[in-house]
C-alpha cells in the first residue's frame, strides 16, 4: 500500500513561511497529509487579507487541488464568507456561480436564503441544481414554494428539490410530492422525503407502492411507511393494518429472503406493526444476523397470539435463536412444556440454559426442584446461572425448600452460605428471617454482603435495624450495599441514621448518602447538607453532589437556597452552572433576580443554564432578561434564549422572538419557537406581518402564519397580497397562501 508522501517531496510541517497558494494546495490534496495544519494557518491570516487569493483560486480551472482547497477554506470561514459568496452567486462565470451555491449550502446561513432562491432561476441548470441542494441544507420554509415549482421542470432540478423538501420536513409539501411517485427515477427520493415528513396523508400512496411495485422500491416504501405510522400513532397503525394487502406482505417477505440487505430492518418493523404471524419463521432466520436481533424481537413481541408459531422455532433453529425465542415466549406468556424445557437445558448452550431457567420460574415440578437444588449446592453467587436457580427454587413451598436452605445456612462452606442468603432474598415466606439475621454477623464479608442484599429485597421493617447496623460494617462493600438497601425503603427510610454516617465514612460513601437524599427528596436533610458544605474540606465531587441534592430538596423557607446563591460566585464555572440549575429546580419563579444575575456570567454554559431556568419560570419579569441575552456574543447562549422565550409560553415573548426572524443565526429556531407557542398568539403575528417592521422580520412572520390552518390568517394573507406596498411582502404572503391551498 502506498504511503501518503510516497513519491512526493517532503513538506516542512511548519506552515508560517508558506504562500497562500501552497497552503491551499495542501488543504486540497488529501494525500499530502498536512490539511489540518494548512487549514489552521490559512484561517489565521484573516478573511479580508486572504479573500482575493481564494477568489482567484476558485476561478482557476487548471488546478483542481488549488480550487478545492480554496472552497474548503471559504466554507470554514463560515458567515464571514457569505457576503462575498453571494456576490459570486451573481458572477458572469456559471462555474463560479455553481461553486458559490455549493459553498453557501455547506455554510447553511440564512443570509444566503433569498439569493439562493433567486439562483433557482439561473440560466445554467447546474447552478439551479446546486442552489436547490443548498436550500435543503439551510432548511428555511421560505424556500418551500420555489422548490415546489421546480417539480414541474427538468429531472436534474426535481431531484434536489425533492431531497430538500425531505430535509425541511414540512407537511405542506406532501400533496406536491405524491404525484411524483409515478416517476420511476424519482420514486426512491420521494419515498424517503415522505417518510421524513411523516404526514399520514401519504400513507395510502405509500401502501400502493409497497403492494403493487416490484422489489426495487420495497425497502424505501417500507421505511417511509414505518416512519409515517410511528409519527401518526394509533390511527395511522389502524389504517395500515386494515389496508395492507396480501401482496404487500408477500413483497416484504420476499425482500427479507433476498440477498439484498438494504431496508430489511424497516421491512421487519413493518411486519411487526401489521402483526403478520406468518412472517415469524422468516424473522427468526434473520436472528442469525446480529444486526437485526433487536428489531426482530420488537416486531415479534408486538404480534398478538404469536406464541404458538414461536414454539415451532425451538425445534428447527440454532441455539442462538432458541435463546431469543425462549425470551420472547416469556414476554408473550407462551407456554412450553417442562419436559421440553428440561431437554433444552441439558442440550443447550449457557445462553439457552439461562433462558430455560428463567422460563421455569414458577414451575413446581419435582424435576425442576432437583435441577435447581443441584445447581445451588454446587454453584457460586457470582454466576448468573446460580442466581436464576435461586429464583426458580424460591417459588416452591416453604416445606419443600426449608431442608435445603437450613443445610445451606449452617454450612461451613462460604459459597453455600452465600447461596443461602441469595435464596432468602427471593423467597416470599418469612421462615428464613432468623437465619438471614444471623448471616449479618458472618465472619466472611461476602456472606454479609449477600445477606444485606437479601434483606434489601425484602424491604421489611424488621430488617431496618440490621441494615442500620450494617452501615458501620468494617467493609466498605457492605456499608455501601446497606445504604442502597435502606434508600429503597422510601418513606420508611431511617433518614437520621443515614445522615449520621455523613462525614464518618470515606468519600465514596458520603457521595452515595448525599445522592440518596436528593434522589428520594427528603427535605429534612436540607440543613444537614448545608452544614456539611459549611464545614469545608470536601472534594469538588462532593460539592457537586450537595448542590445537586439541594436543588432537589431545598425550599425558599430553608437555608439551602441561600447557600446555592453564594455558589453563583464560585470560581469553577461547572459549580456555578450547577448552582443555577439547582436554584431553578427549587422554584425558578421565586428566584428570577438571582438566576437573572447569572445571565451575565463570564462563562457561556452558566449563562445558558440561567436562561433555561428563567424560561421554566414563565414569569413576566423574566422576559427582559431573556430578551437581552439574544444579543449575547455566543451563539449557544442565543439559541438557549430563543428556547427559553418559547418555554415561558408568555405573550410577551412573541415580539422578542419575532425580532429573531431577522437574525440569520436565529431565524430557524425562532420560527420553530413561534409555531410551538401556538395559535393563541396569532393576533400578535398578524399585527407584526402588517406593520412597519424590518423586511426579514415580516417575511419570517408570514412564513410562520402560513403554517396555521385558520380562516383569520387566510384573510390577513389575502389582504397583504392585494394591498401591501412592498413587493417582497406580497410575494411572501402569496407563497404562504398557495402552500395553505388558497389562491394568491
Amino acid at each position: 500500500m502506498a504511503k501518503p508522501l510516497e513519491g512526493k517531496k517532503p513538506i516542512d510541517s511548519c506552515m508560517a513561511d508558506k504562500s497562500v497558494e501552497d497552503l491551499l494546495l495542501l488543504v486540497g490534496d488529501q494525500d499530502l497529509g498536512f490539511r489540518a495544519e494548512a487549514m489552521d494557518q490559512a484561517l489565521s491570516i484573516g478573511f479580508p487579507e486572504i479573500y482575493p487569493v481564494l477568489e482567484s483560486a476558485v476561478r482557476n480551472d487548471g488546478n483542481a487541488d488549488l480550487r478545492n482547497g480554496a472552497m474548503e477554506v471559504l466554507v470554514r470561514f463560515g458567515r464571514q464568507a457569505v457576503p462575498a459568496l453571494i456576490a459570486l452567486l451573481r458572477d458572469a462565470d456559471e462555474e463560479v456561480r455553481n461553486f458559490s451555491a455549493v459553498m453557501l449550502g455547506d455554510i447553511a446561513s440564512r443570509e444566503a436564503l433569498y439569493p439562493l432562491i433567486e439562483a433557482l432561476r439561473d440560466p445554467d441548470i447546474n447552478v439551479s441544481h446546486a442552489a436547490a441542494e443548498a436550500l435543503g441544507k439551510i432548511g428555511d420554509d421560505a424556500a418551500l414554494l420555489p422548490l415546489i415549482q421546480l417539480l414541474e421542470g427538468d429531472f436534474w432540478l426535481q431531484y434536489p428539490a425533492v431531497v430538500a423538501m425531505g430535509e425541511m420536513a414540512d407537511s405542506r409539501a406532501v400533496p406536491h410530492l405524491i404525484p411524483l411517485l409515478d416517476h420511476e427515477l424519482l420514486m426512491d427520493p420521494v419515498l424517503k422525503a415522505l417518510g421524513k415528513i411523516g404526514d399520514a396523508r401519504a400513507l395510502p400512496h405509500l401502501l400502493k407502492v409497497l403492494c403493487d411495485d416490484p422489489e426495487k422500491h420495497i425497502a424505501a416504501a417500507a421505511g417511509a411507511i414505518v416512519a409515517v405510522v410511528e409519527k401518526g400513532g394509533a390511527v395511522a397503525k389502524d389504517y395500515l393494518v386494515s389496508s395492507i394487502t396480501r401482496r404487500g406482505i408477500e413483497n416484504l417477505l420476499r425482500h427479507l429472503s433476498s440477498g439484498n440487505g438494504d431496508g430489511k430492518g424497516a421491512a421487519v418493523a413493518l411486519l411487526g406493526l401489521v402483526g403478520e404471524k406468518a412472517a415469524i419463521p422468516t424473522l427468526l432466520r434473520l436472528l442469525e444476523e446480529h444486526d437485526y436481533e433487536e428489531v426482530v424481537k420488537k416486531a415479534i413481541t408486538g404480534m398478538a397470539s404469536a406464541a404458538t408459531t414461536l414454539e415451532e422455532g425451538l425445534l428447527r433453529n440454532s441455539q442462538k435463536v432458541q435463546a431469543v425465542v425462549l425470551c420472547l415466549l416469556r414476554n408473550l406468556n407462551g407456554k412450553v412444556s417442562v419436559d421440553h424445557l428440561l431437554s433444552l437445558f441439558h442440550q443447550g448452550s449457557p445462553e439457552v440454559q439461562l433462558e430455560v431457567l428463567a422460563s421455569l420460574a414458577g414451575t413446581t415440578e419435582p424435576e425442576v426442584f432437583k435441577l435447581a437444588e443441584s445447581m445451588l449446592e454446587n454453584g457460586s453467587t457470582a454466576n448468573s446461572m446460580t442466581d436464576m436457580a435461586a429464583k426458580v427454587i424460591s417459588r416452591f413451598s416453604p416445606d419443600r425448600i426449608s431442608p435445603l436452605c437450613n443445610h445451606l445456612f449452617q454450612s461451613a462452606d462460604l459459597q453455600q452460605r452465600m447461596v443461602a442468603a441469595l435464596v432468602s432474598g427471593y423467597a416470599e415466606a418469612d421462615i428464613f428471617t432468623d437465619h438471614l439475621s444471623g448471616l449479618f454477623d458472618d465472619r466472611e464479608v461476602l456472606v454479609r454482603l449477600e445477606a444485606v442484599k437479601a434483606a434489601g429485597k425484602w424491604k421489611k421493617k424488621e430488617f431496618l435495624s440490621l441494615l442500620v447496623s450494617a452501615l458501620s460494617d468494617e467493609e466498605e462493600l457492605v456499608r455501601r450495599e446497606a445504604l442502597f438497601s435502606l434508600t429503597e425503603y422510601g418513606e420508611a427510610m431511617p433518614v437520621n441514621h443515614i445522615l449520621e454516617q455523613l462525614g464518618r465514612q470515606d468519600e465514596r460513601l458520603d457521595y452515595e448518602i448525599i445522592m440518596a437524599m436528593g434522589r428520594i427528596g427528603r427535605t429534612e436533610a436540607e440543613m444537614t447538607l448545608v452544614d456539611y458544605l459549611a464545614d469545608g474540606g470536601i472534594s469538588t465531587r462532593l460539592e457537586f453532589a450537595v448542590i445537586e441534592a439541594l436543588g432537589k430538596i431545598g425550599s425558599r423557607k430553608g437555608g439551602g437556597w441561600q447557600t446555592l446563591s453564594r455558589y453563583l460566585g464560585h470560581g469553577d464555572p461547572d459549580i456555578r452552572r450547577l448552582a443555577v440549575q439547582a436554584l431553578a429546580s427549587i422554584a425558578a419563579g421565586e428566584f428570577v433576580e438571582e438566576i437573572a444575575e447569572a445571565t451575565q456570567d463570564r462563562h457561556w454554559s452558566v449563562r445558558a443554564a440561567a436562561l433555561q431556568g428563567l424560561g421554566r419560570s414563565g414569569s413576566d419579569s423574566a422576559i427582559p432578561f431573556i430578551a437581552a441575552a439574544l444579543k449575547d456574543p455566543d451563539i449557544m447562549v442565543k439559541k438557549n434564549a430563543v428556547s427559553a422565550l418559547a418555554e415561558t409560553g408568555n405573550c410577551l415573548a412573541v415580539p422578542e422572538l419575532a425580532k429573531c426572524l431577522a437574525d440569520p443565526e436565529l431565524v430557524k429556531y425562532a420560527s420553530e419557537a413561534l409555531y410551538e407557542l401556538g395559535s393563541a398568539h396569532l393576533s400578535q403575528l398578524h399585527a407584526l406581518a402588517g406593520g412597519n417592521e424590518p423586511l426579514l422580520l415580516r417575511q419570517g412572520v408570514l412564513s410562520v402564519i402560513g403554517k396555521f390552518d385558520d380562516e383569520q390568517s387566510m384573510g390577513v394573507l389575502a389582504d397583504l397580497v392585494k394591498n401591501d406596498p412592498v413587493e417582497e411582502i406580497r410575494t411572501a404572503a402569496s407563497h404562504a397562501l398557495v402552500l395553505r391551498g388558497g389562491r394568491a
